[in-house]
């Protein structure tokens, strides 16, 4: 046990280390800024990263500890650090908390939107914090995507009987996904910039739309630009981030048109919001007719289309708000929340692909139920035939995922609801599930000045939601299983 988290600190050396690259970005915009305070504390980000990676990287590795459970609980103990170390700028120039710092750290690595930055119509935009916050977004979108392909190629690994370290693997995907994500960024940078936005602000958008973060400097969050333009900007960057990245080698290199029609997670995406506008549009216009005022179709459907896009793809962005909308449409803005986009994107959730699989799985074992005894059932899944093996480890891991999820979010609600007996039920259920969703639309429980209790609660969600349970049930296991197990 000793050995193998002794393996797990070196990886999260090696992790360390490639993140402190990155904190370069923010200490250089600092210095050029004059904002001496700021780049105090990113200096001591780098140094804290560059340093004691540098430490953790020359432990020695047991090789037979150098497998994929070891790399997931690395990754896990990293995010869960890195995280609460990205919050110490605003504990250093915010005069936050150290929790609230860290909860806005969190925030910001797990691409959510909820801030506790006081953000006003005077706030002053060359802030290096405020960069600092929508940048940390956007690495953090970029490095789950790595980190996610860097997994998935070490798993293949496995079954070839290779073996390639996670540190080695993470390092090839940052070299080969980076460059387009930087071209993504710049398209949807100059997209932003064309509809009237100023230079800051659409620098600010592009790092928080592209890694469906949603983060936005202004009070009222979308709705300060009242920019229908923008809005529908906004939307085409966010689906675009939600989309799987191999869709997107197919139709550059391969120029397959008919994958977008083959990928059973894309057309459910796009089923899913077009339904949820649908819904929603219509239950804003029954309320709005039924207290006599004289609301516009359209308008009714620029909120739904665009609150649907940004729950269904995870991006925290709002252009209304919340507060009037009926039961029904809340619940779907949740659900979109939860289940989030399709894998090897920037979304959260627990992924479409998951609840496909679920759902096939749970068609495939029924039907195996009433077959003849002599028969051989097959599976079929994402156009290919999968072994009765391989199915069933594929369909225990959904499994395991959808449960563990819904049970931490049924543990979360009950603690806060313990530690805030006043508060209202309905806030608590659907921030707790967007802050598991690494959203951050919010209906106004999470505040700055609530109990420490329920802050470290949001934290730990982003955290797990963000990882999608996996690393973090391997973490525990590393941590608290006896050494003969």
């Amino acid at each position: 046990m000793r050995q193998e988290i002794i393996t797990v600190l070196s990886d999260v050396g090696g992790l360390y280390k490639i993140i402190s690259f990155f904190v370069l970005v923010p200490l250089g915009v600092a210095l050029y800024m004059h904002d001496w305070a700021g780049s105090g504390g990113f200096l001591l980000i780098l140094f804290y990263f560059a340093g004691i990676g540098h430490l953790l990287d020359r432990l020695p590795q047991y090789r037979e500890y150098t497998r994929l459970s070891s790399a997931f609980a690395s990754i896990a103990l990293a995010w869960l650090t890195s995280g609460i170390v990205f919050g110490m700028p605003y504990f250093i120039n915010a005069d936050m908390s150290f929790s609230q710092a860290a909860f806005e750290g969190m925030a910001g690595w797990t691409s959510t939107s909820f801030s506790f930055l006081p953000i006003t119509e005077q706030a002053d935009l060359t802030s290096s914090l405020f960069f600092w916050r929508a940048y940390t977004q956007w690495i953090g979108g970029l490095s789950m995507l790595c980190i996610f392909i860097a997994l998935m190629k070490s798993n293949q690994s496995v079954h070839e009987r290779r073996h390639e370290h996670i540190i080695t693997s993470l390092q090839i995907a940052i070299k080969k996904v980076l460059p387009y994500y930087l071209i993504f960024s710049f398209i949807a940078w100059f997209a932003i910039f064309v509809q009237d936005v100023s230079l800051l602000d659409s620098i600010y958008l592009m790092l928080s739309s592209v890694s469906t973060g949603g983060f936005v400097p202004h009070p009222g969050n979308i709705m300060f630009y009242d920019n229908i333009g923008l809005e529908m900007i906004l939307i085409c960057i966010m689906i675009a981030a939600a989309l799987p990245l191999p869709l997107y080698f197919s139709l550059l290199f391969k120029r397959n048109i008919s994958v977008l029609v083959r990928k059973k997670q894309v057309l459910l995406l796009f089923f899913m919001i077009l339904l949820t506008t649908s819904i929603v549009a219509y239950n804003i216009l029954s309320s709005m007719s039924e207290i006599g005022s004289s609301f516009n179709f359209w308008t009714a459907v620029r909120y739904s289309l665009f609150m649907s896009v940004a729950a269904a793809t995870t991006t925290g962005f709002w252009n209304t708000t919340l507060g009037g909308w009926n039961d029904v449409s809340l619940i779907l803005i949740m659900l979109l929340i939860f289940v989030g986009g399709p894998t090897l994107s920037m979304a959260g959730g627990i992924k479409l692909r998951r609840v496909l699989l679920w759902f096939t799985g749970i068609t495939w074992w029924i039907r195996q139920i009433f077959a003849p005894s002599h028969a051989m059932v097959p599976l079929f899944f994402g156009g290919r035939r999968i072994g009765t093996k391989d199915a069933n480890l594929e369909i225990s891991k959904s499994t395991i995922v959808i449960i563990s999820s819904v049970l931490l979010i049924g543990v979360a609600i009950l603690l806060s609801v313990h530690v805030q007996p006043n508060a209202d039920v309905l806030p608590v259920i659907f921030d707790t599930i967007s802050a598991f969703g690494t959203c951050g639309i919010s209906l106004g429980y999470f505040k700055a000045d609530m109990p420490v209790i329920s802050i470290w609660i949001g934290i730990f969600l982003m955290w797990a939601g963000k990882l999608e349970m996996i690393p973090v049930i391997m973490l525990t296991m590393v941590l608290f299983r006896r050494a003969n197990l």
